[in-house]
């Protein structure tokens, strides 16, 4: 824009400054678009790592079921309840409480309660924490959510991504978009008032 407005400044170079703020437009552009398909796609991760916590908890409840029944001493059922505890505690952050009937109870960091003596899954998108129907499927709401913010684990990073880092880096992207647009029409309309050379 200064190099415009300088004295000795031709159409060419007008011409050539207005060029390139338009490829640098066009690239923002397409950077947009491209972290909009990245969002998508950790929509779709956020589903599935869901989806997944869902399949361990009604493991889990159903190992619960079989330890209490036996009085603790259901070793295999055991071994595949600490198997998904440990699988779930990558996906989320957990706190176990182990019940005198050899059972567990799993709650989130913040207290929302996961696995008792009833089974729960988690309805998405909203996240709400749902008691099961006798098909294993979300039915009444418990009253809990959860607060994605500090689930931790591989769920919270992907929702950290999508709700935190992707939005502030796309508003910082459409600030750079909005400056270049405006140069670009400033130096456009200037470009359009150089009288042709004559002939």
């Amino acid at each position: 824009a200064i190099e415009m407005t300088a004295p000795g400044s031709g159409p060419s170079t007008a011409a050539s400054f207005v060029n390139t703020v338009g490829i640098a437009l066009g690239s923002v552009q397409q950077i947009a678009e491209d972290v909009a398909a990245y969002r998508s796609e950790l929509e779709t991760q956020t589903k599935s790592t869901t989806d997944r916590i869902n399949e361990l908890l009604s493991q889990i409840h159903s190992s619960n079921v079989a330890v209490a029944g036996t009085g603790g001493t259901a070793s295999g059922a055991a071994d595949q309840r600490y198997n998904a505890i440990q699988e779930l505690g990558g996906l989320m952050d957990i706190v176990i409480r182990q019940q005198a009937n050899g059972a567990v109870n799993i709650e989130t960091a913040n207290g929302a309660v996961l696995v008792d003596n009833h089974a729960r899954q988690i309805s998405y998108p909203d996240m709400a924490i749902r008691f099961t129907d006798s098909k294993g499927q979300p039915a009444a709401a418990t009253g809990e959510v959860l607060n994605l913010t500090n689930i931790g684990g591989k769920l919270g990073g992907y929702a950290n991504i999508r709700d935190e880092v992707i939005p502030s880096f796309l508003d910082r992207l459409n600030s750079v978009g909005e400056a270049l647009a405006g140069e670009l029409n400033s130096a456009s309309n200037k470009l359009s008032q150089v009288p042709a050379p004559g002939v």
